[in-house]
């Protein structure tokens, strides 16, 4: 991003800083290239001309700040005023936050759904069927599920599941071939010590 600014007055009001030294040693012609965020830049350049700063509520004092001493230029708090927006703005904000919430707690649930999921169609049915005989009681637990090389996967999928909501998703598919289930659970949650358990009904 390209920035304009004079050399005298603006610069100069602030002779230790990096930039009044830049300036005094270039020859004018091409742009100075400085390392720096373009965002906060420009409130550097801003206090270069009214040894003040006026910064949104969106921007971080601290970062101006810490941008401040980069360019050796003697900032405090002080000299920073935050811009209050008047209440509409207020409200979109607020409103724009919660869209932002809704939107990350909807990628969440999207998730745990697909844990769910995998949790119970790759893991615990196929293990079901490897065992399955003609039996009254079919026992899995939590170690025949973490077999060699799965154990980080189940710990993985279990994670932000709960047993209810496993029980839930093998009941229909446990009922639709005639068994009943029944999900184990420590603290609410499938792990180390626990089994799922099909009774022939």
């Amino acid at each position: 991003k390209l920035f304009e600014v004079l050399r005298e007055p603006t610069l100069s009001l602030h002779p230790e800083s990096l930039l009044n030294t830049l300036a005094q040693e270039h020859d004018g012609i091409e742009p100075i290239f400085v390392d720096s965020s373009a965002d906060l830049f420009e409130y550097i350049l801003d206090f270069h001309r009214h040894r003040k700063i006026n910064i949104p509520m969106t921007v971080s004092r601290q970062a101006v700040l810490k941008e401040a001493n980069k360019f050796g230029l003697p900032l405090t708090n002080e000299d920073i005023v935050v811009d209050v927006p008047p209440f509409a703005e207020w409200a979109a904000l607020g409103e724009e936050a919660i869209q932002r919430e809704k939107a990350r707690l909807k990628e969440l649930a999207t998730m745990r759904s697909s844990k769910l999921r995998l949790l119970v169609h790759d893991l615990i049915i196929p293990s079901f069927l490897d065992r399955f005989k003609p039996s009254t009681r079919i026992i899995l637990h939590y170690r025949d599920l973490a077999t060699v090389g799965k154990e980080q996967v189940l710990a993985y999928l279990a994670s932000e599941v709960s047993a209810d909501e496993i029980q839930i998703a093998l009941e229909q598919w446990a009922a639709g071939n005639g068994y009943a289930v029944k999900v184990s659970n420590t603290e609410g949650h499938f792990l180390p010590g626990d089994f799922v358990s099909f009774n022939k009904k």
